[in-house]
This record gives structure tokens, sequence and C-alpha cells, in this order.
């Protein structure tokens, strides 16, 4: 399995490419998600959190499900709407635990992952250090860490 997180990280970031504008979300409503279920029972689920640039219907046009579940065949997909405005209402990461984790990890998987590209990846690290232990495992493809004297703050830590 290890072996196969470079090969999954290199597809995304393939699929991803480098475009896209900001997209918007409605923080009033819950966070927007869709499952792409494995060919075959799953007992792992990846939970995938978007860049800046990204929103759910951008990460389902590029069949990013699709790149992950072939190297984890025997993983359910969650991707996310989990977008900037929901960052700047300042309850991401509490959101992401009650609207997504938690019913994830209700449905009995054995593992849960989360995903997270460019600002989703924040949103990952973020998440892990509010909730520690919470997912099996973090995936982060180019992660958004800040401005340089937030970067600084963390080499300094």
């Amino acid at each position: 399995m290890a072996k196969t997180i470079p090969h999954v990280m290199l597809c995304v970031l393939l699929v991803l490419g480098l475009g896209g504008c900001a997209a918007g979300g409605d923080v009033t409503r819950p966070i927007p998600t869709a499952r792409i279920a494995a060919r075959s029972a799953a007992d792992r689920a990846v939970i995938v959190l978007p860049g800046r640039g990204d929103n759910l219907d951008s990460l389902q046009r590029r069949n990013l499900a699709g790149v992950i579940q072939r190297y984890w065949p025997d993983a359910d997909v969650i991707l996310t709407g989990l977008t900037l405005p929901f960052y700047r209402q300042g309850r991401a990461t509490a959101r992401l635990h009650e609207e997504v984790v938690v019913p994830t990890r209700e449905r009995g998987y054995r593992e849960i992952w989360l995903l997270g590209i460019s600002l989703g990846g924040m949103g990952a690290i973020l998440y892990e250090h509010e909730h520690p232990g919470e997912v099996d495992g973090i995936v982060l493809l180019s992660p958004y860490l800040g401005e340089a004297a937030l970067q600084d703050e963390i080499r300094n830590a």
C-alpha cells in the first residue's frame, strides 16, 4: 500500500492540473458530497478536500475518484465541496468532522483517509490538529501552508 501512495499523488496532480478559478460555496447548506463506491465491498474511505480553484463538480468532471480507485480499488471515494467560503466561515474543520467524517465512520469503514489538494491539504492538516487520530491517514498534494510568515512560524515551532 505504501508504494501506491506516490502513484496516487502523481495521478491526482496530473488530473487536477494547475488551473481553476476560485470556487464558491453556500455555507448555509451542508457541505456538498458525492460518494463513488468501489466496484466491490469497500472497507476504506478516502475523503477528498478540494483545492482553492476546485469544487465538487470539478472533482467529478476530472474523474478524480476513478484515479484514486485505480490504486485503491477497495476504497469508496467521498468527494467534497469544502471550498474557500467554508474556511472563511471559521468552522471548516468542525463541519468536516460533523458532516462528513463522523457519518463516514458510522458507515463502518475500517480506514478513513483524507486526501487534501492545495487548500484542502491545509484543511487536512488543520483537521488532524483539531481532531487528532480521527482519520487513519492523510495524503497531501501540494498543500497550501499560508504566507511566508506562517511558514516561518511552522519551521521554528
